[in-house]
């Protein structure tokens, strides 16, 4: 019974779904992560931040290079993880390495992208606090001060162009994950697809057979409750009728 109406559930939605639509998404999704990563590292984040490299290796020195180790990361990750994730979904689209491609995207664009991300924006806010309020601030070194003119908001750009590029893609992808998930199930091979639906179908009926295993002790509890009730009246009964029966005599 539970097992019919998931198919059910299923097949409604299934109708609704857009498969191209949803591989198209992911395919420019994990384009626009490699490419912003190959500007970034190789393109702008070079001319833009070359006088903070020059800054903090020159006449002022400021410890950590904390924007520099930041923008490292989340450049270099972003073209290792959106090429990757390009590649096979693009083999994917092809009928190639299905399961591959979704394996990549849950862990390698889904949780190794989540944290490359976190730890890029933890950096870049560290760098932000480092120009804005030590340098700033700083009354040993008057060199310091211009300099934390510039590298701060430039450090507080990439801290946000971080946010808003990972918010905008996380958003897309959601969006489109339902359309994805049916494109990932028709690119499958008849032989995948029966050993999907074989391993859903026994979980299923493992779930369902809990269920009325839970449903069958609830039952009797019930039942051995009620019992105890009744024999607890019977016993009621039987002393207020002896009660009754002194007060008589």
């Amino acid at each position: 019974m539970l097992l019919d109406l998931i198919k059910v559930e299923h097949a409604m939605n299934w109708l609704m779904t857009n498969p191209f639509a949803g591989n198209l998404t992911y395919l420019l999704v994990a384009a626009g992560i490699m490419t912003r990563g190959i500007l970034n590292a190789f393109l702008f984040r070079p001319k833009a931040e070359n006088y903070i490299y020059k800054v903090n290796t020159g006449t002022v020195k400021g410890g950590t290079i904390w924007l520099d180790i930041a923008n490292m990361i989340g450049d270099y990750g972003s073209l290792a993880i959106g090429g990757i994730a390009f590649i096979f979904q693009l083999l994917s689209m092809l009928g190639i390495a299905v399961s591959i491609n979704v394996m990549v995207w849950v862990w390698g664009v889904g949780v190794l992208g989540s944290i490359v991300s976190l730890v890029t924006v933890l950096f870049q806010f560290l760098a932000f606090d480092k120009f804005t309020i030590d340098w700033a601030q700083d009354t040993t070194n008057a060199n310091k001060k211009p300099f934390a003119a510039i590298a701060g908001p430039i450090a507080n750009l990439d801290m946000t162009e971080e946010i808003v590029c990972g918010a905008f893609a996380s958003l897309w992808l959601w969006q489109q994950s339902g359309n994805w998930m049916a494109a990932q199930w028709d690119a499958l091979s008849e032989e995948d697809q029966a050993y999907y639906v074989a391993d859903l179908q026994a979980k299923v009926e493992a779930m369902e057979a809990e269920w009325l295993g839970e449903m069958e002790e609830a039952a009797e509890e019930a039942e051995e409750e009620g019992e105890e009730d009744a024999e607890d009246e019977g016993e009621e009964g039987e002393d207020d009728a002896a009660e009754d029966v002194e007060v008589e005599e």
